[in-house]
């Protein structure tokens, strides 16, 4: 004999299953949402206010280049880290 309680509790277990499998079934493929955004980003021209002037950009390349020059960190240490949890300016 079987208690009620079990029998709502498997009955429930099954309703839940069904439900995320749908869910499941119902998601994009695999990297289709990130195929979309890259190929949005293709089709938009540059406009003419998100170019950067040669000496900005000169700059910019100047602060790449010289990141290889420091070590990357073993562990990253908290204190290094302004009290409002973003980078030093």
């Amino acid at each position: 004999m079987t208690h009620p309680l079990l029998n709502r509790l498997v009955f429930a277990g099954l309703l839940s299953a069904l439900a995320a499998s749908s869910a499941w079934a119902q998601r994009p493929a695999s990297g289709a949402e990130t195929q979309a955004w890259l190929d949005l980003q293709k089709a938009q021209p540059l406009s003419p206010d998100q170019t950067i002037s040669g000496e900005r950009a000169e700059q910019t390349w100047k602060r790449y280049v010289e990141s290889f020059g420091r070590d990357i960190p073993e562990t990253f240490q908290r204190d290094s880290v302004n009290s409002s949890g973003g980078g030093q300016r």
